[in-house]
């Protein structure tokens, strides 16, 4: 039997070039996933384990109308060091498998027309290394700020994340991470109206659909700004998402910490607050958290998984901000917690954990 190469090489071609497409089309973070799996296999406790860290608000710049005093550009210029702003939490963040936190700024050195609003957040673009150097892999970006500067603020912020490796998800920017054989889909969506945000689940399930996904984290933009106690429509967009198949709800905007709750075995946070956040110079609520989700592994599946709350602080000083969040231990780790349990909801969490 005479054998064709002209035909095998174009096969060969065919199934090289479907592989290229596949992997370009879910978006996978192998690289940034080689380098923090790295990191964990320094711990043996992390050998058998994925560990994902959410954090709150990150504005990493300072208000347009703002003075320069006690601002976040004041305080990067004293210390001159990326890796000063989130030092305080980088034992939490550069052990786990992959951090993600919502971006709520414009990184852009060009962008001058504001968004007609009260608040517009703004950084220089080599603030993005402040990400990088505190191990922070994914950000969400459909937040009310990432706007700020019209659409140039919002491209150019898009465009310094690709370009640090930072990845970027929301609107219509999905992400899917591999680690450790397990994938992420990775969704970001304001959640201040039910019917927008419904629609925009939908459409995030659909475009994960035939993508091997184990297991689904979508964030949510939403909540009454200040108030500690979740409101309905967060409430039901949160079920709704977990109805459709999400495995994790994650919330933020309201600028303090929420309560938790468990529906049909899920977790829902509703606002895990600020975090590294240049939108304020004194606080009136220092407290925020990050939530893990530790997925142990036994034959390359996820045979459990647990939630842990870690109690932290926006600032390591007081009563000015230094942009600095801290863990919290002792007696103020118990408050905390005490004081998210209290705002929770068929949600059973032991103070010793």
């Amino acid at each position: 039997m005479k054998i064709n190469i002209k035909i095998i090489l174009r096969l060969v071609f065919l199934l090289v070039f479907l592989a290229i497409v596949e992997i370009t089309s879910i978006n996978l973070s192998l690289s940034k996933t080689i380098i923090k799996e790295e990191i964990t296999k320094l711990n043996d406790d992390y050998e058998d384990e994925i560990t994902v860290s959410f954090v709150g608000d990150c504005t990493i710049g300072t208000g347009a109308n703002y003075g320069y005093r006690h601002s976040f550009i004041e305080k990067y210029d004293q210390v001159k060091d990326d890796s000063y702003f989130l030092g305080g939490v980088k034992d939490v963040l550069g052990h786990d498998t992959f951090t993600i936190a919502n971006l709520e700024v414009v990184l852009s050195d060009k962008a001058k027309t504001l968004n007609p609003k009260q608040y517009n957040y703004k950084g220089p673009t080599k603030y993005v290394n402040i990400l990088t150097k505190g191990s922070v892999e994914l950000v969400n970006v459909a937040n009310n700020h990432t706007y700020d500067y019209l659409e140039q603020g919002y491209q150019d912020t898009l465009s310094t994340l690709k370009k640090a490796n930072v990845l970027y998800f929301g609107y219509n920017n999905y992400q899917i991470v591999e680690a450790k054989g397990i994938r992420f889909g990775i969704a970001g969506i304001p959640g201040w109206d039910y019917s927008y945000a419904k629609s925009q689940i939908d459409k995030a399930m659909d475009y994960f659909k035939n993508m091997h996904i184990d297991k689904y984290l979508f964030n949510f933009h939403w909540g009454d700004m200040r108030v500690y106690n979740h409101n309905k429509t967060q409430e039901r967009i949160a079920k709704y998402a977990i109805d459709k198949g999400a495995d994790l709800v994650v919330g933020h905007h309201p600028h303090v910490i929420q309560g938790l709750e468990k529906y049909k075995g899920k977790n829902i946070a509703y606002s895990i607050g600020n975090f590294l956040y240049g939108g304020i110079y004194y606080p009136y609520d220092s407290d925020t958290m990050i939530i893990q989700m530790h997925y142990v592994l036994e034959n390359n599946t996820i045979k459990e998984e647990k939630i842990e709350i870690i109690p932290a602080s926006i600032t390591s000083s007081r009563p000015i901000n230094d942009y600095r969040p801290q863990v919290l231990t002792g007696k103020e780790k118990t408050r905390v917690l005490k004081k998210i349990l209290k705002y929770s909801k068929n949600f059973n969490y032991s103070i010793d954990e």
